[in-house]
């Protein structure tokens, strides 16, 4: 058998199938591929050694951070993935509160519109009942009764030590003496004015407005009269008090001022309803139609 025929170990059975297609390599090759691995290596070594430690650093450095950002980003995203059912039920809880909100604020706009509607509804129904004359009957009746009332109250007091009272005045009050109502300096003069300015309120509610009006001005006159020429005067005199007491001053009170206000309504109203205000009227419906017909004629 010549030698080219000499079959190799492993050849001619399955198992030696694979490593016959393998490249058979010598001794030498072998050697020279260790030598080749052996410089690269020292090569790489020798490059690594002679690498700026800076660079090398920031290198590490940066490997380091991207580690641990990676680290945290994957903590971040597992703790939100935890607490999500945690967002579902707050989403809930906003999504009712929306719906909550939603309805007051409907409610809401339903109330004011009903209230306006019901508002203005109010405000129609009296324009059609409070007329200008009956609002201006309405407020003498309301003076002439301010004004009666008024007698019956003090209209004038004495304060005693007043000015040491001034730091403390929303604590307390001086003491007041000597305490008069309207009756004490004119006696019914006002009492019986009242009544006749409701007499003449009453009268001009019947028809009778011009008298009527005059008579409600003329009351309130005597009023203002009466309460600047008489009530004012003595109400602003200490008089025997002063000279007893240190520190005493006259005061004016409630009586006074009512009795003024009183006077001046009583007098604006008995004049407006006496002279009361003409609307302009403006030109009887015919008289229109007319006077647009009459134009149309002399155009064509």
């Amino acid at each position: 058998m010549v030698d080219g025929d000499r079959k190799r170990p492993g050849e001619g059975n399955g198992s030696g199938s694979e490593s016959s297609r393998r490249p058979v390599l010598t001794e030498r090759q072998r050697r020279e591929a260790r030598e080749a691995r052996r410089r690269k290596r020292g090569s790489s070594e020798s490059r690594r050694r002679t690498a700026n430690p800076l660079v090398s650093g920031v290198r590490a450095t940066g490997r380091e951070l991207a580690r641990a950002f990676g680290f945290l980003g994957g903590l971040l995203l597992a703790g939100l993935d935890a607490l999500s059912p945690v967002w579902r039920s707050l989403g809930a809880v906003l999504q009712q509160v929306g719906r909550a909100v939603e309805w007051l604020l409907v409610l809401l706009g339903r109330t004011l519109s009903a209230t306006g509607r019901a508002l203005a509804r109010t405000v129609e129904a009296t324009d059609r009942v409070l007329t200008p004359a009956r609002a201006v009957l309405l407020v003498a009746i309301g003076s002439a009764a301010l004004l009666g009332w008024s007698q019956f109250i003090e209209y004038r007091a004495v304060e005693i030590g007043q000015p040491g009272y001034a730091e403390v005045l929303d604590v307390a009050t001086a003491p007041r003496t000597d305490g008069r109502t309207p009756i004490d300096e004119h006696s019914f003069i006002l009492l019986a004015a009242a009544v006749a300015a409701l007499a003449g309120a009453v009268l001009a509610a019947g028809g009778r407005r011009s008298s009527a009006g005059l008579l409600v001005a003329a009351a309130g006159a005597l009023a203002i009269a009466v309460a600047l020429l008489i009530d004012l005067p003595a109400g602003t005199e200490a008089s025997e008090v002063a000279a007893a007491y240190s520190g005493a001053e006259a005061v004016l009170l409630a009586g006074f001022w009512l009795e003024l206000a009183a006077g001046v309504g009583l007098a604006c109203c008995g004049l407006l309803i006496a002279f009361p205000p003409r609307a302009r009227k403006g030109p009887a419906p015919t008289a229109r139609r007319r006077r647009a017909t009459v134009t149309a004629g002399g155009t064509g």
